[in-house]
């Protein structure tokens, strides 16, 4: 009977606590009409990217892949139209962006 209660009681503690982070953003799809690239990401409730974020040539090649956190960005990898990698952002162990360069 006690595990019973003991069970319970922390079923309710991990509904109240997981529950409300797996509400997610919605998620926006903005389409540049004189270039034609087509942005995609979310943003949080004061404005801020956050989570994924991408942008599409109007071929379709991804042009930027990044990653956001309320408004910080975690990662952020260029590409030119042909699919090659130009540079990427990166957050070193002190939380600072490093961006290492592919033009070679």
């Amino acid at each position: 009977m006690r595990a019973n209660v003991l069970f319970l009681f922390l079923l309710i503690i991990i509904s109240v606590s997981v529950i409300p982070t797996l509400q997610g953003y919605p998620v926006f799809k903005h389409v540049n009409q004189v270039s034609g690239h087509v942005s995609t990401g979310r943003y949080d409730q004061n404005g801020r990217l956050h989570g994924r974020y991408t942008v599409h040539d109007k071929a379709g090649n991804l042009l930027d892949l990044g990653e956001y956190d309320h408004g910080e960005c975690i990662y952020l990898i260029k590409y030119d139209a042909d699919g090659k990698l130009l540079y990427e952002l990166r957050e070193d162990e002190n939380y600072s962006l490093v961006q290492t360069d592919y033009r070679h």
